[in-house]
């Protein structure tokens, strides 16, 4: 992504924004990763960063405030041949200011070790595939399709997790499990919706007890069967005689209480006779019948079909928990050969797998240094963070448990993350935030691809210190090449600090916003703003007049307040009328008294191209004119200072003009802006005088933190909107 081209029109607020950000090199050859955007409260940056979430999350955008208005939303990459490619959702990533719930899902990317991960794989894949097979098997003889494996283990204690315990725990149990009655019968047939609810029913389970009275009853004198040997235990002992070669060996069977020797066919002739004496018999059919009418739903008439040509199934239906498992067992006795190898498998693979894992775990991951990165950089931080099941996460792919140890007065113990949470200040949970933010960008470094990223005001809210330690992580981050950054602020302190530290200030960008549009200029004050003012003082009467108020401060710091310089500049930021006294008398201070404060202040040496004997007051006032009414750029400190210092002068100059009590002015001595004010009653029936009124309050909100400025803290007067300076400016000059 060399180029990147925004097109947005009526996208949450924006009217319009066209611009195209270039990432490749500078003329001298260097990287170009990232772009830094100063855009004051207002002006653009949340509506930027929330229509570019709005790909990110492959929802549409539209107009906060006219939604029926036609949105237009393009970013696309710009590729060598100037045709156009828009970013996919999984190309672009926002990073919003603070957002508590915010939990990035990648942290088990960053746990995972490439090699031990492979190793175990290899193992593993290998016992997943036949135990996969064996499921299959099972799923075709039960007719599951879903689930069968939660079904499976359910049915014997365990959970999904543990089906290799419940494999080899059904193996130990069943190990000489011969009973095969139940082999033609699908879990699925007995076991529905429809039959569960009608097994869990108290008639249900009155009927099966009267049915297995009865039956007992009948076994008392039956030739055959006994209670500890009926009919299913027949069919299994004849079955398996069969099987082995019993009769083909000539053997033969003698019941007992006869003498007769019964061959194959003779045994089994006696068995069926034996089944039909009881089966057929009137009681057991009665409550047969009994049984089977329960089943005459819709749902259930598939079990009451497989009922009817299986009667000894009723004899199961007992316990139907043991039923469940039974059916399991003949399944997997039905397959035993593959049975017996997934746990043989299982067995051999394990222990391989825990030695795989215990070196796993010694090793050193991506996690781990994004903590000790996080940890050193915020030192102050109360909790270290763990992960519950690192070897699941790692050697599984398991999702990982985070995992909070809090300290306090070395005493150190596990907390959960919403008592935590409460516990926490405000900053130190933008630092937990700031942490998942970090899991989510090592993790997309690991999947190395390009990716445009948006940080919305990351630092909004945190101290000085913990601030340097995201311009630290930003510097690592623009750095990586992977990332094309954008990184948007409305703090002008944050901005120049970026700009400087990250080497952006070449790339740095002020949003100015009109009604029609959104544009980017270049981004200035990077630096000490008044080093280049003072090179354009001699023949500019623009930066003449704007660094009043900084000498002003200068002055201030090393002479203190009550010095004549001090006085006299006092004089050109507030109106003063006293003729006896030059130095309180606004109109009387020369452009030749400004120099010379100049030079015994701020060391200027160069010729000074202005007229000496030209009233300060008067450049002041006509450069005021010349910014209100041709020079409308939005971002430029000085047009904001001058408009600013012209305000307030023509205010307080109508404000004096109002006052009769000339004793009461002469008393104030500081806050003149606004001591003039409380001198004033304006009348709240005089609809004129209501404006006046609303005029003077906006000049008191507005431009005192405009005149007062120095090098470190200028960030009112870029922030201001100049369209709002230059309205004020022209309703003061129509207050007479």
């Amino acid at each position: 992504m060399k180029k990147i081209k925004f097109k947005f029109e009526n996208c949450y607020g924006i009217p319009k924004l066209e611009e195209t950000f270039i990432f490749d090199k500078d003329k001298n050859e260097n990287d170009i990763n990232g772009h830094l955007i100063y855009a004051p409260n207002g002006t653009m940056k949340t509506s930027f960063a929330d229509t570019i979430k709005d790909i990110q999350n492959g929802v549409k955008t539209m107009d906060y405030y006219y939604p029926k208005r036609p949105t237009v939303r393009e970013v696309n990459e710009v590729l060598s041949d100037g045709t156009e490619r828009e970013l996919t959702k999984e190309e672009v990533l926002v990073i919003d200011s603070y957002d508590e719930q915010y939990k990035s899902d990648k942290v088990s990317t960053l746990l995972a070790n490439k090699y031990w991960k492979e190793e175990y794989d290899k193992i593993y894949s290998n016992i997943i595939a036949k135990l996969g097979n064996l499921i299959n098997k099972l799923k075709s003889k039960a007719g599951i399709k879903n689930e069968l494996e939660e079904i499976f283990t359910l049915d014997f204690g365990y959970s999904k997790d543990n089906i290799f315990d419940c494999l080899n725990n059904v193996m130990s149990r069943y190990e000489k499990f011969d009973d095969d009655s139940l082999k033609e019968i699908k879990y699925v047939k007995v076991f529905s919706k429809d039959t569960v609810k009608i097994f869990e029913s108290d008639e249900f389970k009155l009927l099966i007890k009267e049915y297995i009275e009865s039956y007992e009853k009948l076994l008392i004198g039956n030739p055959v069967f006994k209670k500890e040997f009926n009919h299913t235990s027949a069919d299994t002992v004849f079955t398996n005689m069969s099987k082995n070669g019993f009769f083909k060996a000539n053997h033969k069977v003698v019941l007992d209480g006869t003498d007769e020797e019964l061959n194959e066919k003779a045994f089994k002739d006696k068995i069926n006779d034996a089944k039909k004496l009881i089966l057929n018999e009137p009681e057991i059919m009665n409550k047969f019948n009994k049984l089977d009418s329960l089943f005459s739903n819709a749902g259930a008439r598939e079990f009451r079909d497989l009922l009817l040509n299986n009667k000894n199934l009723v004899m199961e239906l007992s316990d139907i928990n043991e039923l469940k498992r039974k059916l399991w067992v003949t399944y997997l006795h039905e397959n035993l050969d593959m049975f017996q190898d997934v746990l043989l498998t299982y067995k051999i693979g394990k222990k391989d797998l825990e030695d795989i894992a215990k070196k796993a775990l010694k090793e050193r991951t991506t996690w781990d240094s994004v903590i000790e990165q996080f940890n050193e950089r915020f030192s102050n931080m109360p909790f270290k963070l763990d992960v519950k099941n690192q070897e699941d996460v790692i050697l599984k792919g398991s999702i990982a448990t985070i995992c909070f140890k809090y300290e306090s007065r070395e005493e150190e113990r596990d907390i959960d993350e919403e008592t935590l949470l409460k516990r926490l200040s405000n900053g130190e949970k933008r630092a937990l935030y700031l942490l998942n933010v970090l899991f989510e960008i090592e993790a997309r470094i690991i999947e190395g691809k390009e990716i445009l990223l948006i940080i919305d005001d990351i630092a909004d809210s945190f101290d000085y210190r913990n601030k340097y330690a995201i311009i630290e992580y930003l510097k690592d981050i623009t750095e990586k090449g992977l990332f094309k950054v954008i990184i948007l602020t409305h703090n002008f302190d944050f901005y120049r600090t970026v700009a400087c530290r990250i080497n952006l200030k070449t790339t740095s960008h002020f949003s100015i916003k009109s009604d029609k549009e959104i544009r980017l200029e270049k981004g200035e004050y990077h630096e000490n703003v008044f080093g280049k003012w003072k090179s354009h003082i001699y023949n500019e009467n623009k930066f003449f007049v704007a660094a009043i108020p900084f000498i002003r401060n200068i002055i201030e710091y090393t002479n203190g307040g009550e010095c004549d310089e001090y006085k006299m500049l006092t004089s050109l930021l507030h109106f003063k009328e006293e003729p006896e006294d030059k130095l309180k008398n606004t109109y009387s201070i020369l452009v030749s008294d400004l120099k010379k404060i100049y030079i015994d202040n701020w060391g200027a040496t160069k010729i000074f191209s202005q007229n000496d004997a030209e009233p300060v007051m008067k450049i002041i006032l006509e450069e005021a004119e010349k910014i209100y009414c041709k020079d409308c750029n939005e971002i430029k400190i000085e047009n904001k200072i001058i408009l600013s210092i012209a305000i307030r002068i023509l205010a307080e100059k109508y404000m004096l003009g109002r006052i009769s009590d000339k004793e009461a002015i002469r008393k104030i001595e500081s806050n003149q802006t606004r001591e003039l004010r409380n001198l004033i009653t304006f009348d709240d029936e005089d609809e004129v005088d209501v404006k006046r009124k609303d005029v003077i309050e906006r000049v008191l909100i507005i431009t005192s933190e405009n005149i007062h400025l120095n090098s470190f803290m200028y960030e009112p007067i870029v922030d201001i909107s100049l369209t709002e300076l230059r309205n004020l400016y022209r309703d003061v000059k129509c207050l007479s």
